[in-house]
């Protein structure tokens, strides 16, 4: 016989992060998140990378950006049935994280002198820099915001200024995935594993990202920017092979586990940004988002138990798992969503100070949860302000410094979910919250 093979997750499983990250959830940058995050057709700087890689080629000067930020979710989920809160399947209460961004970008000169313009920059996290961690699909638990920033995330990208009013820019979000193996051999008369194994190893995964701005066009007092972003669907995928051989038995096991987390949707992007005498700017963005295309975000899970001597006793597939019919794994049903941001800024005191307010509409993905799975999330309307303060350090830099705060709270909708059965473990329940997230950071442009 063959030898058999089982995953061992608890030996090079590492922690949790389910869906999209810091960039999709929060925005990339302070100026994007005080902005309501509509700024595919702004002057983006550094973050650029993810914004829209076409924003590089308006830069005309080399730029770098490190910012902090701190996500803190105070959210609930009131369930019919109360559960106590060791119990497994009490609800998960999401954790604040924080984190650093940094980013630069500068121009090209190889060929064409203020044309070609190339940027990266990465969010990382406080504490790990990536985790996957899938629950029982019948604990309720946040979507979106469990860990959901705690993995790391790196853009790069390029912008080719084709005229003074049209740029192009092709970019990659830089992702994980793991995967290895483990081996045991078992020798049940000495009661010890005579083999024992284990490699893992996380690889590259890269996600496509290009965008367009045209723009400035229009009159001197009043000009505006067009903008279109495609970003393709990213996932942190783990499968973790294994073999267990029992020696002196004509019986194997097969358990493969997979997991997907850390899921960001395909998005398509169209943005308008209007500036009035260079003084006052105006934004909004829509995009559309592939969520019908997500995996689900539960451990997969399937066990093979064969060989000749069950074969003998007549049991064949008996112990497999799940039974026909069984698999607790299904298609999450996801829908598409359209999501809408709209932000403005000022400038006062000549430029050298900035205030930003935004606002956000984010329709939730999920279904509702009738049987069986109890994904939470909800609609969120995100609220947000931020400021700027442009200054100089002559005995530092030449150039002037500008430093940015913002403040954002997604106030999630109340929701209330009813089961279809009233024998279900979970009972209905209702969820509600708010995650509020603060950054500050520091831009140079020399």
């Amino acid at each position: 016989m063959k030898p058999a093979s089982v995953v061992v997750v608890a030996a090079v499983l590492s922690g949790g992060a389910w869906a999209n990250g810091a960039a999709e959830t929060y925005g990339h940058d302070v100026r994007s998140q005080g902005k309501g995050n509509a700024v595919v057709a702004d002057d983006s700087g550094a973050a650029a990378p993810f914004v829209n890689p076409a924003a590089l080629a308006r830069l005309r000067s080399p730029s770098f950006h490190a910012a902090f930020s701190l996500a803190i979710p105070t959210l609930g989920v009131a369930l019919d049935n109360e559960r106590d809160a060791d119990d497994p399947l009490a609800p998960v209460n999401p954790s604040p994280v924080a984190g650093i961004t940094l980013g630069l970008a500068g121009p090209l000169d190889l060929i064409v002198d203020d044309r070609v313009y190339i940027g990266i920059t990465a969010y990382l996290p406080s504490v790990v820099l990536i985790r996957g961690r899938a629950f029982d699909p019948a604990r309720p638990s946040f979507y979106l915001y469990d860990a959901s920033t705690e993995h790391y995330e790196i853009f790069g990208g390029v912008g080719v200024r084709l005229t003074d009013w049209a740029s192009v820019g092709f970019g990659t979000r830089f992702g994980a995935g793991q995967g290895g193996e483990a081996v045991l051999v078992l020798d049940p008369v000495r009661g010890r594993f005579t083999t024992q194994t284990l490699d893992t190893s996380q690889y590259s995964v890269m996600s496509p990202i290009g965008g367009l701005l045209i723009g400035p066009i229009g009159l001197p007092e009043i000009k505006g920017r067009l903008a279109l972003v495609v970003r393709e669907k990213s996932s942190f995928d783990v499968t973790l092979p294994a073999s267990l051989t029992v020696s002196g038995l004509d019986v194997g096991l097969v358990l493969d586990l997979v997991t997907l987390s850390n899921f960001s949707p395909r998005t398509w992007t169209s943005g308008l940004t209007v500036e009035v005498l260079d003084q006052l700017n105006f934004a909004v963005d829509l995009e559309y988002a592939q969520w019908s295309e997500a995996p689900s975000p539960f451990l997969h899970v399937t066990n093979d138990v064969s060989g000749a001597g069950l074969d003998r006793l007549g049991l064949g597939d008996a112990l497999d798992a799940p039974a026909k019919g069984q698999d607790r794994v299904l298609s999450p049903g996801f829908v598409d969503t359209l999501n809408l941001r709209a932000g403005v800024e000022g400038k006062l005191l000549d430029g050298l100070l900035r205030l930003r307010a935004g606002y956000g509409y984010r329709p939730t993905p999920v279904p509702d949860q009738t049987s069986g799975t109890n994904i939470i999330d909800n609609t969120a309307h995100v609220v947000s302000v931020g400021a700027g303060v442009v200054f100089l350090l002559p005995a530092v830099a030449d150039k002037p410094f500008q430093v940015n705060g913002s403040y954002q709270a997604q106030v999630l909708q109340p929701r209330v979910t009813e089961k279809a059965s009233s024998r279900d473990e979970i009972g209905g329940w209702t969820s509600s919250g708010v995650v509020s997230n603060v950054g500050v950071d520091l831009r140079y442009d020399w």
